[in-house]
């Protein structure tokens, strides 16, 4: 099982429509809208029993952030400027490159990222980033400059196709990995920033979602309006109230209009169901959001049912073992006027003078399609491989005032769910929200925080025992990470060495690496990690370490473009 590199979610201060059509190349358009089924009147009557919530940090796992869907991975960005090369004189293009990931298809066969076009004297009049696959383990680079400046990467379930979003937005690229060469074209009236693939392969589901924390926050659950503002990144004209779906076995394509601002999706592989969270303002000071989860059918293109909560629904975390929902705001009761609100520093003016209901976590029986109870804690919500454990944090002063729990002494502390049960008990942690993962085996639960009081500093709760533990080793910034394919071991980078923890030591080792990185990916053949910076188009392989004091570099993956190619 390929596990993609997670990045920690970020605390960060954000200050800061119409219809479309999908045609597809080659292929029956199927234009349609999504509208079967009916969506009924989004009125503010007959709430389940709910309320609004969300985060600093949370719950993170290797793909991408918890309770997101993958999204898509980034390939790369770039800042361009046009200067006089100080050697020739020649006129060449400087680019300032900025990689947030190392993306590896899920079978581990090739590595996708986008490199810069070299200056006129190679060919290039244009300035641009386009994508090169390096096959591994080894194997000459491909380049496709005719895929220019994607947006988003995302592949089927097996690893064998890649689908590429780009042309701002308004087209995707389906591309056979194994020939590497390309099979379908799917163009847009409306752009998308957003792509991501069924859990089942069957189908492509384009959206305005955010892809990052910072994102996250600029979305911000108040406004009623689906046309982005200037401070969201988001394509022009690109809407926040629709879904684009494609089915990959037929051609067809359409689109689903929400009447409110879409928060999340995720897929019910037991029904084969999307969930579609949104989310509508309401003029109650105390339940300032109502959110919304709607059940929609691809295959017969229409919604097959609806729930509504006093609460903001920001992710759906989807427990495939219990077959439970999780519906968990992490950002609007932290955003207030459209700004990003500290969880530890909650204010009560934006609305009306009344705090509004902070958390809960909501559980859905996604079999009955039913509300079935409120838990304290805010997410991101992590949920343990097995199914059985839910995590989140709380909030002291929340718990005593919307729980009546008076037993948690520190400002922040964990909440462990009992999925099965629907029990639940918190840990004490400190006056820091942290982020946190369960470790893949089901025995640890990883929690990181990067505040002063304790910078860099790694800490685990054993789950059979919840004792919480603070790891001895080096301060770790610890932004980005892998588990090992077995679930053992956890790796981070960080400037001139790699960090790795086994789940039965509690000590940090540090191993040196002879490249300066600050990107990680691990093949899931376990055989290699793979490391880069985040400013070229430059990896490095290292086999998973052992007792070694240090790695040679197993091979070095320069995928710069020097010279002119033509496919």
């Amino acid at each position: 099982m390929n596990r993609p590199v997670t990045r920690m979610l970020l605390w960060c201060s954000v200050c800061a429509a119409a219809g479309l059509a999908f045609a597809l190349l080659g292929c029956d358009g199927g234009m349609g809208s999504g509208g079967g089924g009916g969506w009924g009147s989004d009125n503010e009557e007959s709430y389940e029993e709910g309320e609004p919530i969300p985060h600093e940090r949370g719950g993170s796992d290797n793909n991408q952030t918890s309770g997101w869907q993958d999204r898509g991975q980034d390939p790369g960005s770039a800042t361009v400027t046009r200067e006089e090369d100080a050697e020739s004189g020649d006129s060449v293009w400087k680019y300032v490159l900025k990689y947030t990931d190392i993306i590896l298809s899920p079978d581990g066969a090739n590595l996708l990222v986008s490199v810069p076009k070299p200056g006129p004297d190679a060919g290039f009049e244009e300035s641009g980033l386009v994508l090169a696959i390096q096959p591994l383990p080894s194997g000459d680079a491909r380049y496709f400059p005719q895929l220019q400046d994607l947006d988003r990467v995302n592949f089927s379930p097996d690893g064998k196709r890649a689908y590429l979003l780009g042309d701002k937005g308004t087209r995707v690229w389906e591309m056979d990995l194994d020939k590497y060469t390309l099979v379908r074209d799917v163009y847009f009236n409306k752009p998308f920033s957003v792509l991501d693939v069924s859990k089942d392969g069957g189908y492509l589901i384009l959206s305005n979602l955010p892809k990052t924390a910072a994102e996250q926050y600029g979305f911000d659950p108040y406004a009623d309006s689906c046309a982005a503002t200037s401070g969201m990144a988001v394509p022009a004209g690109g809407s926040l109230c629709q879904v684009g779906l494609v089915d990959l076995s037929t051609g067809i394509s359409w689109t689903v209009d929400l009447p409110h601002r879409l928060r999340d999706i995720d897929m019910d592989t037991e029904s084969g169901d999307l969930l579609i969270a949104y989310s509508k303002k309401l003029n109650d000071p105390k339940v300032p959001v109502n959110s919304f989860l709607a059940f929609y059918d691809p295959e017969t293109r229409g919604f097959t049912g609806k729930l509504q909560f006093q609460n903001c629904a920001d992710e759906v975390v989807i427990n495939e073992k219990t077959k439970q929902a999780l519906q968990s705001p992490t950002v609007c009761a932290f955003v207030q006027d459209g700004q990003a609100v500290s969880p530890l520093t909650l204010q009560e003016s934006a609305w009306g003078g009344q705090a509004p209901h902070h958390d809960p976590i909501s559980v859905i029986d996604l079999e009955a399609r039913k509300f079935v109870e409120n838990l304290p804690g805010f997410g991101p919500v992590a949920v343990s491989e097995d199914g059985t454990l839910a995590a989140g944090f709380t909030l002291k002063e929340v718990m005593k005032s919307e729980w009546n729990y008076d037993k948690q002494l520190n400002p922040v502390g964990i909440i462990l769910v009992d999925l099965p049960e629907g029990t639940w008990e918190v840990i004490e942690y400190g006056s820091a929200i942290p982020a946190y993962t369960f470790s893949p085996d089901g025995k640890a639960l990883y929690l990181y925080s990067d505040n002063p009081e304790s910078a860099g500093e790694l800490a685990r709760i054993d789950l059979s025992t919840r004792a919480l533990e603070w790891l001895e080793g080096p301060s770790i910034d610890l932004d980005a990470f892998v588990w090992s394919p077995d679930g053992d071991e956890l790796f981070t980078v960080s400037d001139l060495a790699l960090y790795h923890v086994r789940n039965d030591s509690s000590e940090i080792l540090k191993v040196g690496i002879p490249v300066e990185a600050s990107l990680i990916n691990i093949r899931p053949q376990g055989d290699f990690i793979l490391v880069g910076p985040e400013t070229a188009p430059s990896f490095f392989s290292f086999k998973v370490p052992g007792a070694e004091k240090s790695l040679p570099v197993e091979e070095e993956f320069d995928l710069e473009l020097k010279t002119v190619v033509t496919r």
